[in-house]
């Protein structure tokens, strides 16, 4: 019998110093807790609420009444773990769900100013990427829904629209795009037609490489 490997490499430690905080988030106020110094080290967001005086604050809480709590929860996993959590709901469903959730992950870690996070995140999309569909064994890239949301919750230059326009220009999605152009954004499809131009004047797209989108 094979057995897990438990022992790892401590080069960049965790640190829990600072107690716990509670992290109300959702219209519910779903209650999480994470240690301060952990969450503040990662977060400017974080740092600069944390560095506030204020009633909320005093009650060692923090309120994000607008994010999702089951993609908050993925954010405590990685802050812990350096791993990313996607519910098995996500994985098992349509292809593309794995896809969103990462996705709505990222732009989390984007409103959060956590750099590390969002750059994790570029390397779990590049992996979906490349992993397989269970059923056909085929390989997809991300397709309205992902986009959408991207493009409607980051800015015009954001390191996640080109990765999801160079995935697609690399992978050829003009024929899958044209039967339901209606589904995407303009500026996504203008943006694909741009890259698909300039790969017809300057020939095939090298491979990709992720650091090229990782946020600075």
């Amino acid at each position: 019998m094979s057995a897990q490997q438990v022992i790892v490499s401590d080069t960049e430690p965790k640190d829990f110093s600072g107690g716990l905080i509670t992290v109300l988030v959702g219209t519910g106020q779903e209650p999480l807790t994470v240690h301060e110094r952990l969450i503040r080290n990662s977060s400017t967001f974080f740092e600069n609420v944390l560095t506030k005086p204020s009633k909320e604050l005093s009650r060692r809480r923090v309120s994000l009444g607008k994010e999702d709590p089951d993609i908050f929860k993925a954010y405590i996993h990685w802050l812990y773990r350096n791993t990313i959590s996607v519910p098995d709901r996500e994985l098992s469903g349509h292809f593309d769900d794995g896809y969103l959730f990462l996705v709505k992950t990222y732009v989390l870690g984007n409103r959060l100013l956590d750099v590390n996070f969002q750059n994790a995140i570029i390397d779990a999309i590049w992996e979906r990427y490349m992993s397989r569909d269970p059923e056909d064994g085929m390989s997809f890239g991300p397709g309205a829904s992902p986009t959408t949301y991207a493009y409607k919750n980051t800015s015009e230059r954001s390191p996640l629209r080109r990765l999801l326009v160079d995935i697609c220009v690399h992978d050829q999605c003009c024929e899958w795009i044209d039967d339901k152009t209606e589904s995407y954004t303009k500026a996504f499809l203008h943006d694909v037609a741009t890259g698909l131009a300039y790969q017809r004047n300057h020939g095939p797209p090298e491979d990709l490489t992720l650091a090229n989108y990782y946020a600075n």
